[in-house]
C-alpha cells in the first residue's frame, strides 16, 4: 500500500484479558468477565465457572457462562411509585401554578424548566398538571379560575399537549412539531395515513369554515413524514403554527415541549416563532431541558429571557435536601425492607436525584430479594463496589464527553477521595499547565465543585456516585498504579 498507510489496533490490559477469556470459552460456550458481568447481570442469567489464571500476572480471573435471558421483571418500585410523596418542590410548583393562574385570565406565558438528568422535570409538570386539574375539579359549576358562571368550563379549560424529544436516534427535521400534531389529534404515528386524514378533517372543521385545502395539505405532509407515501421535500412549519393559532381563538393551550437538549434545529426554530404568540393568545409554553449550553436549546432560552422577558419564568431544580430524600426512601422501604443503614446510605448516595435515588432502592431491593450477596453499604462511599448499570451508562456518557485531560484528572481524583486538592493531584499526576485547564473544565461541566477549607483551595465531586462509577470502570492495573502514586504522596507530604 501506499507510505502513508497506517493501521490501528486496539491494546492493552483489557484486550489481552479478553483474549484469554476467549481462548477459555468451548465450542457454542460465551464467557464474560466480571465488569461485563456486573452490567448485565440484571438481564442475563450467569453461571459462575473456575477462574482463569492469566499468564504473566499472579491474579485469577474471575469469568462468568451465559445461561440466557432473566424473564422481564418490573422494577419493585413501578407499582407503589404512584403512592409516593412528592416532596421538596413547593415552591417549583407554585411557580408552574402562577404561571397557569395568568394562563385563566388570558395571558401567555413561557417557562423553562432546567435541570440535570433524573432531577425530576418531567415529575415536575405532571404533578402541576394533576393539582391543577384536581384543584380546578373540585369547584362547582363556572366557579373555576376560567371564566365566569354562565360559560362552560369544559370549553375554556386549558387542553394540555406533551410531547418529548426522543434519543438514540438521528433527529429528523421538525421531529417535535410532527408528534405534537399527532398528540393534539389523538393519533399515533404508526396510524394509517387515511385515518390521520378522517382526525385532520374533523379537528380542522371545528376550527376553519371553510377548511382551507392547502392548509390541510400542508399539515398532512408533517402527519406523514416518514411513510413510504410521502416523498415530497419538508415543509415549513407556518401551517402548523397557524393550525395552533386558530385553536387558540376556541381554548387556552398548555403546549409542553421535554428535553429541548435533544430537539432537532428545525424544531427548535419552530417553537421559537410560538414564543411571540404568547403576546396575543392564552398559550403557556413550558420546556424542560438539561444545563446544555453549547446545544441550540440553550440559544432558545436566551432569546425567552431577553426578548420576552415580560412572559418569561425561569425554574431551576437542584438536588432534594437530606430530610426530603429520607422521606422518600422511609415510604419506598415502608413494609418491604427494615434497613437502618440502606434508609441513612441511599440518600447520601442518590445526591438528592430523585431518579438515582429510585434506581439505587429499586437495586437494594432487588438484591435483598434475589439473596444476593448484599453490598456493604457502609463502606458505599469508598467508591469499590457496584452501582445500578442505569446509572452508570448516565453517569459514564458525561465523562466519556470530555477532553482526555479532564478525564485522567477525574480518575486521579476519584481514587484520591472525595475531596482532593490542586498540590495533590500535581504529585500523581504531573499535567504541568494543563492541570488548571482540565480543573476547569470538570468545574464547567458541573462534575465538580471548587470549596475553601483551612489549608487552601480544594476540590469535590458534585455527585458521590460519579466518584464510584469512574472507579468501577478503572481496570485494576491502572487504579494499582494511581493508588501507589496517592501513597507517595501522602507519605512526602
Amino acid at each position: 500500500g501506499p507510505e502513508d498507510h497506517q493501521e490501528y489496533l486496539a491494546v492493552g490490559e483489557s484486550v489481552n484479558l479478553a483474549a484469554r477469556i476467549q481462548e477459555a470459552a468451548a465450542p457454542g460456550q460465551i464467557l464474560i468477565g466480571f465488569q461485563t458481568a456486573k452490567l448485565v447481570r440484571d438481564q442475563i442469567q450467569l453461571a459462575e465457572c473456575e477462574a482463569l489464571q492469566v499468564r504473566g500476572t499472579p491474579r485469577s480471573l474471575r469469568v462468568f457462562q451465559v445461561r440466557g435471558l432473566h424473564p422481564v421483571e418490573r422494577p419493585i418500585l413501578e407499582a407503589r411509585r404512584a403512592e409516593l410523596q412528592f416532596v421538596g418542590r413547593d415552591r417549583e410548583l407554585a411557580a408552574l401554578h402562577r404561571a397557569l393562574h395568568r394562563l385563566s385570565a388570558g395571558r401567555g406565558g413561557i417557562v423553562f424548566v432546567l435541570g440535570e438528568a433524573g432531577i425530576g422535570k418531567t415529575r415536575l409538570v405532571q404533578e402541576a398538571q394533576v393539582r391543577y386539574k384536581s384543584a380546578n375539579g373540585c369547584l362547582g359549576p363556572g366557579d373555576g379560575i376560567f371564566g365566569t358562571r354562565d360559560q362552560d368550563r369544559a370549553s375554556i379549560d386549558p387542553t394540555w399537549v406533551i410531547v418529548r424529544s426522543q434519543c438514540g436516534r438521528p433527529q429528523t427535521p421538525f421531529s417535535l412539531i410532527v408528534r405534537l400534531l399527532h398528540e393534539d389529534l389523538r393519533l399515533a404515528q404508526t396510524d394509517p395515513i387515511i385515518k390521520k386524514r378522517i382526525a385532520l378533517k374533523k379537528k380542522l372543521s371545528g376550527l376553519i369554515q371553510p377548511i382551507d385545502q392547502g392548509q390541510m395539505t400542508k399539515l398532512e405532509l408533517f402527519l406523514n413524514r416518514g411513510t413510504s407515501e410521502n416523498r415530497r421535500p419538508p415543509v415549513r412549519g407556518m401551517a402548523v403554527e397557524s393550525y395552533f393559532d386558530a385553536r387558540l381563538k376556541i381554548q387556552p393551550l398548555v403546549l409542553v415541549f421535554e428535553d429541548l437538549h435533544k430537539a432537532d434545529e428545525e424544531s427548535l426554530s419552530w417553537i421559537g416563532r410560538l414564543f411571540a404568540l404568547t403576546d396575543r393568545a392564552p398559550l403557556l409554553l413550558i420546556l424542560t431541558s438539561r444545563y446544555h449550553r453549547r446545544h441550540l436549546s440553550w440559544a432558545l432560552k436566551l432569546k425567552a429571557e431577553t426578548e420576552f422577558a415580560y412572559r418569561y419564568k425561569e425554574i431551576n431544580l437542584g438536588p432534594l435536601a437530606g430530610k426530603h430524600t429520607g422521606v422518600l426512601v422511609r415510604q419506598s422501604l415502608d413494609g418491604v425492607s427494615s434497613s437502618a443503614i440502606a434508609q441513612k446510605k441511599l440518600p447520601y448516595l442518590s445526591g438528592g436525584n430523585p431518579y438515582f435515588l429510585e434506581e439505587l432502592v429499586n437495586w437494594y431491593l432487588r438484591e435483598e430479594k434475589n439473596n444476593s450477596s448484599i453490598p456493604h453499604l457502609e463502606e458505599l462511599s469508598d467508591g469499590c463496589v457496584d452501582i445500578p448499570p442505569t446509572l452508570l451508562g448516565i453517569l459514564l456518557a458525561r465523562f466519556d464527553r470530555l477532553e482526555l485531560p479532564s478525564r485522567k484528572v477525574l480518575q486521579a481524583a476519584a481514587v484520591i477521595g472525595v475531596r482532593f486538592s490542586q498540590p495533590m493531584l500535581r504529585q500523581v499526576l504531573p499535567l504541568g499547565d494543563g492541570l488548571y485547564r482540565a480543573l476547569a473544565a470538570l468545574l464547567r461541566a458541573e462534575l465538580i465543585d471548587e470549596i475553601t477549607c483551612s489549608q487552601g483551595k480544594e476540590y469535590q465531586f458534585r455527585h458521590p456516585l460519579m466518584r464510584i462509577a469512574i472507579c468501577s470502570m478503572l481496570i485494576r492495573g491502572e487504579r494499582e498504579r494511581l493508588q501507589e502514586r496517592v501513597v507517595e504522596a501522602c507519605e512526602s507530604n
